[in-house]
């Protein structure tokens, strides 16, 4: 009886006190404040997403995996077509998330 309260109240203490960002899925994330990096990082992310590759976007696209990171990544950086709408620091932003996502350059 002893045993499963102590596991419950340690299964609590982990999800409280381990980082959000260590339990969402795609986060970026060194602790409080995370500096610049994280705030492009989050921004291109944001941006893609809702800009880029939504159903009503540029790239309607149902999912996003290496393959199509680098076509999308490859029209980011030409910043034609629909694309060119992206504010400069939010196309930047897109790129840097695309390559940190993925490892692209």
């Amino acid at each position: 009886m002893f045993v499963p309260a102590v596991s419950r109240v340690l299964l609590l203490l982990v999800f409280f006190c381990a980082p959000h960002a260590a339990i969402a899925s795609g986060s970026f994330n060194f602790g409080a404040g995370g500096g610049a990096l994280q705030d492009t990082y989050n921004q291109g992310k944001v941006a893609l997403y809702k800009k880029v590759i939504c159903d009503s976007c540029p790239i309607p696209t149902d999912g996003l995996d290496e393959a199509i990171a680098q076509a999308v990544l490859a029209q980011v950086k030409q910043a034609a077509g629909p694309i060119a709408s992206l504010a400069s620091g939010e196309r930047q932003a897109v790129i840097y998330y695309l390559e940190e996502r993925f490892g692209l350059k």
